[in-house]
C-alpha cells in the first residue's frame, strides 16, 4: 500500500493511479454550445438602488396630481392615461434609466396633459443614481495563484492552500 506523507512529495505514480479512478465529465459538442448560446442570451438581472421606489417628482394639473413619477424612471398614472403614458416611455426614454428617464417621461408626459411637474424632496440626480448603482455592483473575485501541487494537497488532505 502506498501512502502520501503530507511534509514530503508527492508521488507522481500514484496520483496517476488515483486520478485513472476518478470520473471524468463529458459533455457533447452540441449540448455545450447549445448551453452557452442560453447563457450568452441571459440578461443580467438589473439591481437597483432603495432610492428606486422613492419619488423623483409628481404631474400635476390645476393642483391635483396625475401621475408620480419614481427615481427609477417608472411612472404610475391616475386615470386611464396607460395608453399615453406607455407611448411617452417608450418615444421619451429610450436607452435611459433612473432620473435622466424620469426628467423625460415628466416632462414628456406634463405638456401631454398641459400640466407642470413638481420636483420632490427625494428626487436624485443621475449621478447620485449612478453612485448608488455603482454601491450595488459586486467586487471581483480575490484572486491567488496555486500550484497543481498545493491545489492536490489541499484536496487530499483538506489542507488549505
Amino acid at each position: 500500500m502506498t501512502t502520501i506523507n503530507p511534509a514530503g512529495p508527492i508521488d507522481a505514480q500514484y496520483l496517476q493511479r488515483v486520478s485513472a479512478n476518478l470520473p471524468s465529465i463529458r459533455v457533447p459538442a452540441a449540448q455545450m454550445a447549445a448551453m452557452q448560446q442560453v447563457a450568452k442570451n441571459i440578461a443580467p438581472v438589473q439591481r437597483q438602488p432603495a432610492s428606486a421606489d422613492q419619488i423623483y417628482a409628481e404631474v400635476q394639473v390645476n393642483g391635483k396630481t396625475m401621475a408620480t413619477v419614481y427615481n427609477s424612471g417608472r411612472m404610475m398614472s391616475l386615470g386611464d392615461n396607460t395608453a399615453l403614458m406607455e407611448t411617452l416611455q417608450a418615444q421619451s426614454t429610450p436607452g435611459l434609466s433612473g432620473p435622466a428617464a424620469a426628467a423625460q417621461i415628466a416632462a414628456a408626459f406634463a405638456k401631454s396633459i398641459q400640466g407642470t411637474v413638481v420636483m420632490a424632496p427625494t428626487a436624485q440626480t443621475p449621478a447620485q443614481w449612478n453612485s448608488a448603482l455603482a454601491a450595488l455592483q459586486p467586487s471581483p473575485p480575490a484572486t491567488r495563484s496555486v500550484s497543481g501541487e498545493t491545489l492536490l494537497q489541499s484536496q487530499l488532505f483538506g489542507q488549505e492552500s
